[in-house]
């Protein structure tokens, strides 16, 4: 993904496992930039008037698989990923609020401890600036939940959502990038909530 801010710019809703304090932030610049660009509309970075008034969606996370997933969010401006979040079997989630405008973010999912670069599939979004995110799912780095099936979700029903069933290729799943270029990027109403759901 393009990411054209910093990751430290909003907070997160952890329902999972918590970060030891002693953890430090990961700083992995091929982790933050392998990834198929998502366009954002090129505004200066300025204040989100959907923010302020709490009107912004979120992003989020769901597993549902039978074995814990492990999580990073990464930004690329700096390239540093926050410390890694454990998702519990079955019951793990994660949730963040959508960024200000044009801080991309990529979410970055595994099954393997310490793995930020890959195998992961990475849930990437942008918040455009102009009341939109754009958002995609990326296996470039990895197809670790192909066997298993995954869906993109959504609570808004005009936005795009779909399953990803198994074995979860780029034929039987085509929008979800495998290659830079080969997936889709979707938008959807900043308002709007959109994640992954892991083993549905």
């Amino acid at each position: 993904m393009h990411f054209t801010t910093t990751i430290t710019a909003l907070g997160f809703v952890l329902s999972a496992a918590a970060v030891p304090a002693s953890q430090s932030w990961i700083v992995d610049p091929a982790a933050a930039t392998d990834a198929p660009a998502v366009p954002d509309s090129g505004n200066p970075v300025a204040a989100d008037a959907n923010v302020a008034a709490g009107t912004t969606g979120d992003a989020n996370v769901r597993n549902y698989c039978d074995f814990p997933v492990y999580l990073y969010v990464c930004g690329q401006d700096p390239a540093s990923c926050t410390p890694e979040y454990t998702l519990a079997a079955k019951t793990g989630t994660y949730s963040e609020v959508f960024s200000t405008p044009n801080n991309g973010r990529s979410i970055k999912m595994g099954t393997t401890s310490g793995e930020v670069a890959k195998p992961i599939l990475q849930f990437e979004y942008t918040n455009t600036g102009s009341g939109q995110v754009a958002y995609d799912l990326s296996e470039v780095n990895g197809n670790p939940f192909g066997p298993y099936g995954f869906f993109l979700t959504s609570n808004n029903n005009a936005c795009f959502h779909e399953e990803c069933p198994a074995p979860g290729t780029h034929d039987v799943c085509p929008w979800v990038f495998t290659t830079p270029t080969n997936g889709q990027v979707s938008d959807c109403p900043i308002a709007s909530s959109i994640g992954v759901t892991l083993c549905g």
